[in-house]
């Protein structure tokens, strides 16, 4: 019979860091993720370019929409004439597509992310990495 404990076995409980907001380029997938805050989300396809990431427990305090995704990142930055080996404000890119595509429906819901994610417009990605 094993009597040892789950400490004995596993070691001392590792100490979880406290989250930040993300913003990062997956190269794989061709497209820029932006997170703010960790929770369980849906995701909800807007258009071919955004997926809005929707908080599925909101408290009433919170935002109900906590992250999103660009997607065709490469094809994007072709288009906006924008070079892929250097770091940008997330900001700066949106700001970009509407002022491309000023009808878009990034042009009508850009608020609604910015808002909603606040701590999102001064992130960072790095689209070299």
């Amino acid at each position: 019979m094993n009597t040892a404990t789950a400490t004995e076995v596993l070691g001392e409980p590792l100490e979880m860091a406290a989250f930040s907001p993300v913003a990062y380029f997956d190269k794989h997938m061709d497209c820029i993720r932006v997170i703010v805050r960790d929770c369980s989300v849906t995701e909800h396809r807007i258009d071919e370019m955004f997926t809005l990431m929707e908080d599925n427990h909101p408290n009433r305090f919170g935002h109900r929409y906590v992250g999103f995704t660009i997607k065709g990142v490469r094809h994007l930055f072709d288009e906006l004439d924008l070079p892929l080996g250097r770091v940008y404000k997330i900001a700066d890119i949106l700001h970009e597509i509407v002022k491309k595509w000023p009808t878009s429906t990034i042009a009508i819901v850009s608020d609604v992310i910015l808002d909603s994610a606040d701590e999102s417009s001064d992130l960072a990605v790095d689209m070299a990495a």
